[in-house]
């Protein structure tokens, strides 16, 4: 088991089963949230306390919630909805 956040999870949101992948485990992430090293952004999705929200970040999050691949839309005040 892992003490650290494998280099390649520390600058996206991950999900669970990334992180099995990479030699953590579920008790692991838990320790590590409530030691403060990561947040819980959505059911099964992580990332580390440092990271800032963008809009790539948010896609992601979207695309490991929804487990497939995912539209995103962002309000326009003139014309309704514009798919990114």
């Amino acid at each position: 088991m892992k003490k650290y956040i494998p280099t390649q999870l520390r600058t996206k949101p991950f999900s669970v089963q990334e992180a099995l992948a990479h030699g953590l485990n579920k008790a692991c992430l838990m320790r590590m949230l409530k030691a403060g090293l990561l947040e819980r952004i959505s059911r099964g999705i992580y990332q580390t306390r440092n990271n800032e929200e963008n809009g790539e970040s948010l896609y992601r999050v979207a695309t490991l919630r929804c487990g497939m691949p995912s539209a995103i839309a962002r309000a326009k005040q003139d014309v309704g909805f514009e798919v990114l």
